[in-house]
């Protein structure tokens, strides 16, 4: 955008010495539509899907709710957002306080191996009844979603251009006994 703005303010700059007014109306106008046209897809659908999961999860009964965002650190708004008591279980990413060289927080050890983790630390949290994150994750933990009973019951959409950890839908796998 800046680079966009350099060119943008060269090309004013010299028709602006004395433009006929017809060349600044459309200047103005293309500017406008193209600003407007880029709040109004950044602000109302790009990564929205974290935004839409916890609306989604702050429909369900608060004190038999417990959701697991298998997600990377700081993806939702959580309790922003969510406005109710409910417990929720997320990865943490805490700084390293030990001087540890080669430190990994619970977000990188999880990303790792997801499904070996998920098989180490899911017994210790009691009553999962939903696990939430994005759809790249799947392939890696879908046996343990199967195996523990875990079927998708939403899909959000999240972003156009994924990278990284972070996927194009955000899915959110409800436990098959919870009931409302």
């Amino acid at each position: 955008m800046p680079l966009f703005v350099y060119i943008a303010a060269k090309w004013l700059s010299y028709w602006s010495r004395k433009p006929p007014k017809y060349i600044l109306w459309f200047v103005a106008g293309v500017m406008f539509v193209c600003n407007i046209s880029l709040l109004g897809y950044l602000g109302l659908v790009h990564q929205r899907g974290t935004i839409d999961v916890i609306q989604t999860l702050s429909m369900e009964d608060p004190k038999a709710t417990r959701p697991m965002f298998l997600m990377p650190c700081h993806s939702t708004p959580l309790y922003s957002y969510l406005h109710s008591p409910m417990e929720i279980k997320f990865l943490t990413c805490e700084p390293d306080f030990t001087g540890k060289e080669q430190y990994l927080d619970e977000a990188d050890v999880f990303f790792k191996n997801p499904e070996k983790w998920l098989i180490e630390n899911f017994n210790k949290y009691e009553n999962i009844t939903h696990i939430v994150m994005y759809d790249t994750l799947y392939p890696k933990v879908h046996k343990f979603l199967m195996t523990n009973h875990f079927k998708l019951n939403n899909s959000l959409f999240h972003t156009f251009h994924p990278e990284g950890r972070i996927g194009k839908y955000v899915h959110v796998y409800k436990h098959h006994n919870y009931n409302l």
